[in-house]
């Protein structure tokens, strides 16, 4: 996405407010995105794991493996699915907490 790589800072607006404010990185942790691991086991299986460390993870597989892991993917959050998820919470939200606007880093 274009912004990721222009801005130094974004501010995302949800229902016409701006709900969060700071970097990319600082958004995607701030709306608990995780990333996608995906790898092909060593019976042929395609397996995919959701994880908020995913260099840990492929560490820990490259262990087991003792090797290279087949068909690896790492797919981090990005700026779109950061601001989907932040839409999806509101939408959600049935007891008005979403309305609570989140103070900028």
């Amino acid at each position: 996405m274009e912004a990721e790589r222009l801005a130094d800072r974004i501010a995302m607006l949800v229902g016409g407010r701006i709900r969060v404010c700071g970097t990319p990185a600082e958004l995607a942790r701030r709306a608990a995105a995780q990333a996608e691991v995906r790898w092909t086991a060593d019976d042929g299986t395609p397996r995919r794991e959701r994880t908020e460390d995913p260099s840990r993870l492929v560490w820990e597989l490259h262990r087991h493996a003792d090797g290279p892991i087949a068909g690896l993917e790492v797919r981090r959050p990005t700026l779109e699915d950061t601001y989907l998820h932040m839409v999806h919470r509101e939408a959600d939200s049935t007891d008005g907490d979403a309305d609570e606007e989140v103070q900028a880093a």
